[in-house]
């Protein structure tokens, strides 16, 4: 979870793997379009077996479950990119494959942002026949109320805290449930003069500020549709996806279905190519391992890495490693001691946990040292990205 002070993300290295086993028990090991092979490392900087194939479903499974799908409080990297399938926000990034995809790109906005001279003040235009998924019109008064959610800290488990940094400005806002202005839209440094037109003005330039309106903070909730701290067990869908009835079991599982409201014409950054989508929650790795090894998983959405065991099944058989990947992230993972739970607040106790320890188990436990492979590949079961 955020705290109340901006985080980067600092990287080492850390590796990952992909079986691309799965695909209907497909053996091919060159795409029908482009010609790139299925190879070590191949899935880093190109799409492996590309399709523009619609229907069949995707199966994703992960060993956690989810944060919250709640945009103002998901953090977790890959919920934000499962928030994609659901939630757009103004700007998103590119679907492209390798350092293309981190560039940012106009999703709800028909453009990127007018900014002012001196650089405080963020003016966005939404595209036209923007829908939900009951087929209301999406407008800038939803991007406003969606941003105002995170500052109910007292009904909202907060998330990352950045829209509320840069717009607060000294207003102290409650959020929308304690708002005393009429249409609760009371935020005051975020405006919105007709429903085309959103403007955000900061107290300082700040050039990160469309990334940070690129996560899921920046996506709109529909007010009407606003179920408060339980807004999370039913998400309103402005993208090609939308949960199915029950499709939220918390600790399960969770299923998307086709948004019918979505177009294509008002979203060029999403393919939308499978039917439905089926997000597996299990507390078993090295099932999973073995499920995306056999083809029946088709993506670890949590990304973490498979187990030791799998790690060394896959490594030496060259079947295997020719669809598995090694790439790079931001990432840092460790092991810490709660410093406020008795008896870790003694500091003569923490050292002797931390000389009886392994340190080699507990990096194992984390994914092991750098450059172990640790992750997993998508399968293109009539899909050719996470990012649908």
């Amino acid at each position: 979870m955020a705290g109340k002070t901006k985080v980067m993300v600092v990287g080492v290295t850390a590796i990952a793997m992909g079986v691309t086993a799965g695909c209907g028990g497909s053996k091919s090991s060159s795409n029908s379009s482009s010609g790139t092979k299925s190879a070590y490392n191949a899935a880093i900087t190109s799409v492996v077996n590309p399709s523009d194939k619609k229907g069949g479903t995707l199966n994703l499974w992960s060993s956690q479950d989810a944060d919250s799908f709640d945009p103002v409080t998901s953090y977790y990297a890959w919920t934000i990119d499962m928030q994609r399938l659901f939630s757009r926000t103004l700007l998103t990034y590119s679907p492209k494959p390798g350092k293309d995809g981190l560039q940012l790109v106009p999703d709800l906005a028909e453009a990127m942002p007018t900014i002012s001279s001196d650089q405080k003040t963020y003016t966005y235009k939404l595209r036209s026949g923007l829908k939900w998924d009951d087929g209301s019109p999406i407008t800038s008064k939803d991007i406003k109320y969606g941003i105002e959610r995170g500052f109910a800290e007292d009904v909202i488990v907060p998330g990352p805290q950045y829209g509320v940094q840069d717009l607060d400005q000294g207003q102290k806002y409650p959020g929308p449930y304690k708002d005393t202005s009429s249409d609760k839209l009371g935020l005051k440094s975020v405006q919105t003069p007709d429903d085309q037109t959103v403007i955000f003005h900061l107290a300082k330039a700040d050039s990160s500020f469309p990334y940070e309106m690129s996560m899921p903070i920046g996506a709109p909730v529909p007010q009407k549709r606003d179920t408060g701290a339980k807004y999370n067990l039913n998400p309103a869908s402005s993208g090609p996806y939308m949960f199915a009835p029950n499709g939220v079991q918390i600790g399960k599982s969770y299923t998307w279905v086709r948004n019918p409201n979505w177009s294509s014409a008002v979203d060029p950054v999403r393919k939308a190519l499978p039917d439905k989508i089926v997000l597996t929650i299990t507390t078993n790795p090295d099932d999973l391992d073995s499920r995306l090894i056999a083809g029946t998983a088709d993506l670890d959405v949590g990304q973490s890495g498979v187990q030791s065991a799998a790690r060394t099944q896959i490594l030496q058989d060259p079947n295997l490693k020719a669809n598995a990947d090694d790439p790079n992230t931001g990432f840092v993972r460790y092991a810490a001691i709660s410093q406020n739970v008795a008896p870790y607040n003694n500091i003569d106790c923490r050292k002797a946990v931390i000389l009886a320890s392994d340190p080699t188990s507990l990096q194992a436990a984390r994914g092991g040292p750098v450059g172990v492979v640790t992750s997993v590949r998508i399968c293109c079961r009539r899909t050719s990205s996470v990012r649908t």
